[in-house]
Formats: structure tokens, sequence, C-alpha cells
């Protein structure tokens, strides 16, 4: 018997097997992997220079999950990504992420936007209009990032911050870095903090100071929660006995301790 050649048989066999094993993998995955499908354009282009590109021109519509992305023109990539330019408007319920120019990924499910210099990204959101620099919204988990921070304005309440995440579907934006809150008759001013919009609730996980324009109530403190529409909550120092202890002033009358509780008006 020939082993070698058996041995090249089995070999082959291997081989040809792990081949198929393979393809069979990539073709399940792509079967799983989100696609970007493409509603509209007034004309779809080779480049010459880059064929593996995809030139799409003029009224672009690109659909991918419960989002619509309007642009004035698009690459698309062999790997399935889509570089968009021109008023980009990404709309997915009921807010719009509005930019010159975006990147939607949906191997990673993403979409990457960055501001030139003297533009903005905006986010319309009911919760209000909110600017940066640099956007990421994970279309599966419906969170934005904003790693450069940002703004928000409304006629009565600004919020500025250096880094946050803004989670969609809670109506929660998790703050952090000289976060500045200007909220009708309230000012804040913290390291830290989570804002429940649903809820009207505050939760402070750095160093943070509240103020009533009247100058009726002003607290300061590192951890707590308030409620903003019945004015109460408790507040307490960084370590419950280590650090500065909380503060809350109540007209002229001052009270200092590791935990305090403030009542509802």
């Amino acid at each position: 018997m020939n082993f070698k050649s058996v041995s090249n048989c089995v070999h082959k066999a291997v081989l040809g097997i792990c081949a198929i094993s393979m393809a069979f993998v990539a073709f399940a995955q792509d079967e799983e992997a989100p696609r970007v499908n493409i509603l509209q354009a007034d004309a779809i282009l080779r480049d010459q220079d880059q064929p593996d590109v995809q030139r799409l021109i003029g009224g672009v519509i690109l659909g991918y999950r419960d989002a619509k992305l309007h642009c004035d023109s698009a690459l698309r990539y062999q790997d399935g990504r889509f570089q968009t330019m021109g008023h980009v408007n990404l709309k997915e319920g009921g807010r719009s992420v509005m930019a010159e120019s975006m990147l939607l990924d949906p191997i990673l499910e993403m979409a990457f936007a960055e501001a030139s210099a003297g533009e903005e990204v905006r986010l319309q959101d009911p919760m209000g209009l909110m600017t940066a620099k640099k956007v990421r919204y994970d279309l599966n988990a419906k969170w934005i990032y904003f790693p450069l921070g940002g703004q928000m304005t409304e006629p009565e309440r600004t919020v500025s911050f250096q880094r946050g995440v803004f989670k969609v579907d809670e109506s929660l934006l998790e703050l952090g870095g000289e976060v500045e809150i200007m909220d009708g008759d309230w000012s804040v001013a913290s390291d830290s903090l989570h804002w429940d919009e649903n809820k009207a609730m505050l939760y402070f996980f750095g160093n943070s100071h509240i103020a009533q324009r009247d100058s009726s109530l002003e607290i300061h403190c590192f951890h707590g929660e308030f409620d903003q529409e019945s004015q109460s909550g408790w507040v307490g120092s960084e370590n419950d006995s280590i650090g500065p202890a909380a503060r809350v002033r109540q007209e002229d009358v001052w009270l200092e301790a590791d935990r305090l509780q403030v009542p509802k008006d």
C-alpha cells in the first residue's frame, strides 16, 4: 500500500472539509450580519481607481434597522460600510443626528459623526437639541456617546458637559467633567451626575453644587439623589466619614453631616 498517497488524500480531504467549514461559517456570519439597504439614489457608479468602492450620488436614502439616513452622496465599501457626505440626517424614532459626514458601520452597528472646523454635529431629540464635535451612535443599544462633550439647548434650560452618554430608551443622560445645568429656577454644577428625564431625578457621583435661583435652597454634596419636582432627596459626603461633609442651606440655616435628608416643601 502506498502510505504516502493515502496520507496525501487524507490531507487533501481534511483541507477540503476545513475550507467548506470556513465557507459555511462565513456564510452564516454574512446571513446574520445586519445590512444597510440602498433605498434611493439618483446614480450608482463604480470608481475605476477604486474598483471595490461604489459611489452613490444624488438624493441618497439608506435604510438600516428602524433608521433611515438621508445624504447628498455616499461611498459603499466592500465590507458593507457607508461613508455618507453632505447634509447627512440619520433619523430614528423621534430623533435625528445631523452632520456633514457620517460613517455607518453595520458590522459594529454604529454610526460615527465628527464635525470639521467651524461645524457641529447636532442631535435633535424630544429631550432637547444637543450639539457636539463628535458623536458615536450605537444603533443596537440605542446609546449615543459624546466622547468630547457637548451642549444641550432649550428655551428654559441649558446643559454643558465634557463627556457623556445619552441612553435613548431610558431618557437618561450620564454626564461627567464640569457638568453645568441651568434649568428654570435651578442651577447645578457637578463632576459627575445622571439625569433621568422621565423621573425628573438627578443622581450625583462627584462633587456637586445645587442652588435655587431665589437663594432659598443650596446643597453641596458628593453623593445623592434629588427630585426636581418635589425638591427633595438625600445627599452625602464622599465616603460617609471621609472628605468634606455634605451641606444643605435652607433660607439662613446651614446643616452639615455625612448624610442629610432634604424634605419636600
